[in-house]
């Protein structure tokens, strides 16, 4: 029987760069400080990736998720280096929401089969409803994207869908906590 020691470790680094991704976001959007956040952003992305990848040693799902996460970083990287041509950085975009939209299907599904086997059914089905909640988010993210490139005053718009998706984190991040220490995590 696995243990899941190597899940333990790396949903805890998920969970932790979550947690610290959320209040730095915060704390940036109230601060002149972006190049900062822009670093500690990356420094908290990598502590994720790891984590995910230790995730994915003993969750087949999280493996996938890792995988996806790299595509997804370079379309990302594609999209801010080509944004002098908006439609080629908008189709990088919405390619790396989808990607990131599939790593959180991927992560939920195969952490809650995990949890459900091992007797935990609440956590599952919160796991289940969690990337339900994400693509519904994403799906009102790429929305918005789309709108504030034909729109030129939609900031009241993304102001509105930044709280979507703080609360849409915090959703996902409330799965990641709620994983039973004792049961699933051994020693996290």
């Amino acid at each position: 029987m696995n243990n899941y020691g190597n899940a333990s470790e790396g949903l805890q680094k998920m969970f932790i760069a979550q947690v610290c991704l959320y209040h730095m976001q915060r704390a940036v959007c109230h601060s002149d400080h972006q190049s900062a956040g822009n670093y500690c952003s990356i420094v908290l992305s990598i502590i994720y990736l790891v984590g995910l990848y230790n995730a994915g040693k003993d969750i087949n799902g999280c493996a996938n998720a890792f995988v996806l996460s790299i595509i997804s970083l370079v379309c990302n990287i594609i999209s801010s280096l080509t944004s002098f041509n908006v439609l080629f950085a908008m189709l990088f975009s919405v390619a790396a929401a989808v990607l990131t939209f599939m790593v959180t299907y991927q992560v939920c599904t195969s952490v809650s089969d995990v949890v459900g086997s091992r007797g935990h059914n609440d956590i599952a089905s919160l796991g289940k409803s969690t990337w339900i909640v994400f693509l519904i988010g994403s799906i009102l993210n790429v929305v918005v994207a789309i709108v504030a490139v034909v729109i030129p005053f939609a900031d009241v718009i993304i102001v509105g869908m930044s709280v979507v998706s703080t609360m849409v984190q915090i959703h996902c991040t409330a799965f990641l906590c709620d994983i039973p220490k004792q049961e699933f995590c051994g020693s996290f």
